[in-house]
């Protein structure tokens, strides 16, 4: 959660140069699969406008680490043409930056 207005206000300065942040979800403070309510409710809660998504079992958020494990939070970033830039790393704004086009 500390993370999140971070990246939220790095969304907001670089959104129009095509900066896209997406939060991904893997469960809801059940351990179940976060039903849309716990989305909009993470979002609402932490102020954020990007894109917060369901990631069940964090299948989608596995595809972009190597090996069996992964520190949360988890971010990774991807260049246009889907090439990955840092993957399962912390990112600030210099990383941001120096990537855009």
């Amino acid at each position: 959660m500390a993370e999140a207005p971070e990246l939220e206000a790095l969304y907001q300065r670089y959104e129009a140069e095509g900066f896209i942040v997406i939060t991904m979800i893997g469960e809801n403070l059940q351990s179940e699969s976060p039903s849309q309510a716990d989305l909009v409710e993470w979002a609402d809660s932490l102020g954020l406008s990007h894109p917060v998504v369901a990631d069940p079992g964090m299948a989608t958020t596995f595809s972009f680490v190597e090996g069996n494990s992964v520190g949360l939070p988890s971010m990774t970033l991807i260049a246009a043409g889907g090439e990955i830039l840092y993957a399962d790393d912390w990112l600030g704004e210099s990383e941001v930056s120096s990537n855009l086009p």
